[in-house]
């Protein structure tokens, strides 16, 4: 699974040993999740994470480099409620005004607070030149460990994901299935705020990373 390390080394789960994740969830206030058919959702599982394999570049309390890998213990049943996502790759087709989505279970700008159902927001791909003038005062984005193309800009129309979204996936539809294009790594303190796009580890940037510390039975 892909996280970013400042939530993998979160307090929270800084004791490694007992971290997991929980996969299967839609409300958090139920388990199983029912619809208004009657259909129940299998349970959704605690899976144990076995390590966290954190990109060697990265400092804690930065936000270069923004990525983690966690490994479980044990493999995912994937059920109707659990599936894989496929991981794009390339940068091409993602061109500045693309729309996208964010999906947590975060805090949106558009709501008072933060929703025990999984959210989804969408908002279009920005120029990087947007970001770096939204941000150029903060100093987030300056940095000797930086790399052209480790990030990407998404937002700015006034909406965008807030609190709790740190690490959340960023998705696009293509060809027919749904693809990780990015990792949520941070945004501006007034979230939601007019041409203020958040920042996101690019997907297509670190591929080859992933698949060279994925577990060999995965890949």
């Amino acid at each position: 699974m892909i996280a970013s390390p400042h939530f993998s080394r979160s307090p929270s789960v800084r004791n490694r040993n007992r971290s997991s994740v929980r996969v299967g969830d839609y409300d958090t206030r139920t388990d199983p999740d029912c619809g208004s058919t009657g259909f129940c959702a299998p349970v959704a599982i605690n899976h144990a994470v076995s390590q966290i394999i954190v990109h060697p570049d990265y400092i804690e309390g930065q936000y270069h480099h923004d990525i983690a890998l966690l490994i479980l213990r044990t493999p995912i049943n994937y059920t109707v409620a659990a599936q894989p996502i496929c991981l794009h790759a390339r940068k091409q087709d993602l061109t500045v005004g693309r729309r996208v989505q964010i999906i947590g279970w975060g805090k949106l700008s558009t709501s008072g607070t933060k929703s025990p159902e999984l959210q989804t927001l969408e908002v279009p791909l920005t120029s990087w030149d947007k970001c770096v003038r939204a941000y150029a005062s903060t100093g987030a984005l300056q940095s000797p460990q930086s790399i052209d193309g480790e990030w990407m800009c998404a937002g700015g129309e006034g909406r965008d994901a807030c609190h709790g979204f740190g690490g959340a996936p960023l998705i696009i539809r293509d060809a027919g299935r749904y693809a990780q294009i990015g990792i949520m790594s941070f945004g501006a303190e007034t979230c939601g705020a007019l041409n203020m796009p958040s920042v996101y580890t690019s997907i297509a940037h670190y591929a080859p990373w992933i698949e060279a510390n994925s577990p060999k039975a995965f890949v």
